[in-house]
């Protein structure tokens, strides 16, 4: 069988496996494998097919990367988290690491500091959570930027 052939059946078996993925590097390398077999059809020796093979596949998964980044960046990461953004009250600053014991919804908390420099007040805002845990920042965000 020509070289063509196994390159492209490659990149067919890799696009399939990519519909059940979904995480796009599959694609790159399936496109790399049709790049390749395309150079195998132009009648370009193997050295200069797993070149091909192999530049376009860094330059696609680099580019994979840079979209991602660029992506990932506008959407936040808050997921069903509803309690970010609520107030909680401080019963109790645990030590110097920035721990604290919260009242929110009618319970006790375990809760840290996302920044120790911030000022540690009676009431602060949840900006996150690590399991049980919550993340403290400041009531009011604008006062944290200098």
């Amino acid at each position: 069988m020509a070289w063509q052939y196994w390159w492209w059946s490659a990149a067919i078996a890799l696009a399939v496996l990519e519909m059940a993925s979904g995480t796009f590097y599959l694609l790159v390398l399936a496109a790399a494998a049709l790049i390749s077999g395309l150079l195998a059809w132009a009648g370009m020796g193997e050295v200069v097919q797993l070149a091909a093979a192999s530049i376009s596949t860094v330059a696609g998964i680099i580019a994979v990367q840079q979209y991602k980044k660029r992506c990932m960046r506008k959407v936040p990461k808050l997921g069903n988290n509803l309690d970010i953004g609520q107030t909680v009250e401080v019963l109790v600053w645990v030590g110097n690491e920035g721990r604290a014991r919260v009242d929110y919804r009618g319970t006790q908390w375990d809760a840290r500091l996302d920044d120790l420099s911030l000022e540690r007040g009676q009431t602060m805002r949840i900006i996150g959570a690590e399991g049980s845990t919550f993340i403290l920042g400041a009531l009011n965000p604008a006062s944290t930027s200098n």
